[in-house]
């Protein structure tokens, strides 16, 4: 069974307060030999690893959302939308503009780049 980062950050914050207890009390609160390193160490990676796969998990689902929305017919459209946006603005485009206007709009330019380039439109 799979633990959650819930579960594991409540032990690692056990974990590192008997480790710094430890170190206050036989080391004098210096860094020396800690009998809890080791599974300090353990904990810590596992919670690196349970982390990783669950933001690896939540990007694979975005990206299959937007991959659902992101049709050949939607990205032709957002692409001209994009375009007569920015050939309106001038010369000059400050990124703060582009970014008012990504909020406005509801998706970002990455996003748009991302389904140019599966679609090659």
């Amino acid at each position: 069974m799979t633990r959650t980062l819930t579960q594991i950050d409540a032990e690692l914050a056990t974990l590192t307060g008997v480790v710094r207890r430890y170190d206050a009390g036989a080391n004098e609160g210096g860094e020396g030999f800690n009998p809890h390193s080791a599974a300090l160490r353990i904990l810590q990676a596992e919670y690196d690893q349970v982390a990783e796969a669950t933001a690896d998990g939540r990007i694979a689902a975005l990206l299959a959302e937007q991959e659902a929305r992101w049709t050949v017919e939607y990205t032709t459209a957002r692409r001209a939308e994009w375009n007569t946006w920015v050939n309106s603005q001038g010369k000059t485009l400050h990124p703060a503009t582009v970014a008012n206007r990504v909020a406005l709009q509801g998706w970002s330019v990455e996003a748009l780049k991302r389904a140019i380039k599966r679609h090659g439109v």
